[in-house]
């Protein structure tokens, strides 16, 4: 699975995070948008919170260093 987000700098203040959210949800809902993300294979769905957004991040980083580990991966 493959999926796609935007990322802000720590301590980005919420009202900014809110109103990205807000926009990229509007831009999400849009049918060229979502019929462009089909096309290329994707699933044009959008969490329904930046804090729904943050959680699944974390849980995506737990899971792949697990993954990384057990393979023997370590950073260089």
């Amino acid at each position: 699975m493959q999926w796609f987000g935007i990322l802000g700098p720590a301590g980005l203040p919420p009202e900014i995070v809110a109103r990205l959210h807000r926009e990229l949800v509007q831009v999400m809902q849009d049918e060229d948008v979502r019929k462009r993300f089909v096309m290329d294979g994707g699933d044009p769905a959008f969490s329904k919170s930046p804090e729904e957004f943050a959680a699944f991040v974390r849980s995506e980083v737990a899971k792949w260093a697990k993954v990384a580990k057990a393979a023997g991966i370590e950073r260089q």
